[in-house]
């Protein structure tokens, strides 16, 4: 089983190399690896370069390009095989990585993975942040990762969009060498790009200003490269493009907190009532608006389809894929993030109601049901699982040797099959697809998901790390509307009392609502403020950006905090009062906003 240990063995043993292979070369030189020579490091062009080979066997060349380009080939498909290759800027580690106002990143790359025994590659932007001389920060390897064939890295975090692009930042800890010398413990900073692609531009420095943001220490910078790294695996990487700088080109001043104001059209956080469409190229778009991820996702084989965000979790999708082996889906619901395993969770709970049906069929068929992943890494004795709660569906219906079992009133069969296809680790391999499918159909309702997961488990079925829970409309070899107009996924149960003294929350919705607004409606989040930014001034600013510190707008080419009450309206239109602890804990969400508990009583969670 591939583990984080294995992945980054290699990258960090590669700068704590004394040896210099080669020193110096020039545009057009060639450097192999292998046959007992393992590193060449060096300058040219201005730009620094890097070929190694693990001791373990295989081969691997790097030809330098004209400028800082270069075309690397491996063929390490052997046990605990690694080869990287990477080219960039060395900064020395004479300041800290916030301090560099601007480092921009250009590149393009043909890249593949040829050949693989139980491996991976990856192509990222890579780097140290040293910590010599600077009190109170750790040493940092960083990743900002692109693509990625087979396997990546993934750990808790918050999605953050930069370059109107969204990605997953999180941390590690991990020992081995540095490049200081020797082995420690050291921190893993990553930025994990959620739609890859081989080819753009980086604002470098926006990952490490988001990383300083959620309070990490960074320490002074080392380098800037790109970096192509195969695992136990073989392949090529042909940079034709690749310039690292610290002058932004021909362009107005960027934000100086998570870098170009946010493009909604790129996937990530996005406003509410945007429409996202699938064809002619484009099949894909996925992020989180509202506290909520979603995705929408068309096969290459033809059709077209489209996905419009509503308020909370919910949407509106419509599909034409009623062509040879045509496949559409849009989902949306919580990430887990693969932290614990399903059945660890002691609750959780799905709310939805949609108008659902298929207008148009190519011997085709659609369903409307629960869907994520358990993954296994890190797991002995269980497998990657992908999961089905079936609700509805037209045509057909998977169907498979099982059991009858009850869960929220209602039959269920369950049956598990084997299936080899695409996974959520990249690549393609054979994988357990779990279901629970519904004897009678509907279109809204009520699903405690976790008793689902429990069920599977009591039949003895491995049940691995939670990935996601999403309500996932889908059709295959057909057409069709799926109108979400409630769905809410959540982790208490709805009317737990936090404290047996708190008193009890009305369900009584006032039908009318004060049209003044709250007295702290202009304030924006301290949170915001904290950091040296002010609250903009139009009080019906634009919110371009969503985080946990708060809604973010834009003012003079600048980042600003939006005004907006410090919890929800409709909650203090109640009568209550927002929590005033700004991380209060969320006992229970609802239509109104999110609730918590002072002084027995219910108040607004804010930011």
């Amino acid at each position: 089983m591939r583990t984080i240990k294995f992945f980054f063995a290699v990258a960090i043993a590669t700068v704590a190399k004394a040896q210099w292979g080669g020193g110096g070369a020039s545009a057009g030189q060639r450097l192999t690896v292998g046959n007992g020579q393992n590193q060449h490091k060096g300058v040219a062009d201005g730009y620094s370069y890097e070929i190694w080979l693990d001791n373990t066997g295989g081969s691997g060349s790097m030809t330098l390009g004209s400028g800082a380009t270069f075309k690397a080939e491996w063929s390490a498909s052997v046990n605990r095989g690694n080869f990287l290759a990477r080219r960039g800027l060395d900064f020395g580690s004479q300041k800290k990585a916030t301090d560099y106002s601007y480092i921009g990143l250009d590149y393009t790359a043909t890249y593949r993975q040829t050949g693989s025994a139980s491996g991976n590659s990856r192509l990222c932007v890579y780097g140290w942040f040293q910590n010599r001389g600077v009190q109170g920060v750790p040493l940092v390897e960083y990743y900002i990762i692109e693509d990625w064939v087979d396997w990546v890295p993934d750990a808790q975090g918050r999605m953050v969009t930069i370059d109107g692009a969204q990605y997953k930042i999180f941390q590690m800890d991990h020992t081995g060498p540095t490049i200081n010398g020797g082995s420690e413990t050291f921190k893993q900073y990553f930025s994990v790009r959620q739609q890859k692609r081989t080819s753009g531009h980086i604002t470098v420095s926006d990952h490490f200003k988001e990383w300083a943001k959620q309070g990490w220490g960074i320490g002074n910078l080392y380098e800037v490269a790109l970096n192509a790294e195969g695992w136990q695996s073989s392949g090529i990487a042909d940079v034709t493009k690749l310039d690292v700088y610290t002058t932004q080109k021909g362009s107005n001043p960027a934000p100086t907190s998570t870098g170009t104001v946010p493009s909604s059209s790129a996937g990530g956080s996005t406003a509410n009532g945007k429409k996202f469409t699938v064809g002619n190229g484009q099949n894909q778009h996925k992020g989180v608006n509202d506290g909520f991820s979603y995705e929408i996702w068309l096969d290459n084989t033809g059709g077209n389809g489209s996905m419009t965000l509503g308020s909370g979790a919910t949407f509106k999708a419509e599909w034409n894929a009623a062509v040879n082996r045509g496949n559409f889906l849009a989902r949306r619901g919580l990430d887990f993030g693969s932290q614990k395993k399903a059945t660890d969770y002691d609750y959780i709970g799905l709310d939805y109601a949609a108008t659902y049906k298929q207008t148009a069929s190519a011997s085709g068929n659609s369903r409307l049901c629960v869907y994520g992943w358990f993954q296994n890494r890190g797991l002995n004795g269980v497998p990657l699982v992908e999961y089905y709660i079936i609700e509805d569906w037209v045509d057909w219906v998977p169907d498979a040797q099982g059991k009858m079992v009850t869960i929220d009133g209602a039959q269920y069969k369950i049956f598990q099959m084997d299936h080899t296809g695409p996974t959520i680790n990249g690549g393609s391999e054979t994988f357990k697809q779990y279901f629970s499918v519904r004897q009678q159909k509907r279109t809204s309702g009520h699903i405690t998901v976790s008793d689902h997961f429990k069920e599977w488990a009591k039949q003895g079925w491995g049940i691995g790390n939670l990935y996601e829970v999403a309500l996932n409309a889908e059709g295959w070899q057909s057409s069709g509307v799926a109108d979400v107009t409630l769905l809410d996924v959540y982790t208490t149960p709805k009317g737990f009392s936090p404290a047996t003294s708190a008193a009890p929350r009305t369900t009584t919705r006032t039908t009318t609502r004060t049209k003044s607004l709250p007295t702290n409606y202009n304030k924006c989040s301290a949170r915001i403020t904290a950091q040296g930014y002010k609250c903009c001034s139009d009080p019906n600013c634009v919110v371009y950006y969503t985080d946990e510190d708060g809604t973010w707008g834009v003012e003079n080419n600048d980042w600003c905090g939006c005004g907006v009450e410090q919890c929800s309206s409709k909650i203090t239109a109640q009568g209550y009062k927002c929590c005033s602890d700004p991380n209060c804990v969320v006992f229970y969400t609802d239509d109104d906003g999110k609730w918590g508990v002072e002084n027995n009583d219910w108040c607004g969670c804010g930011f």
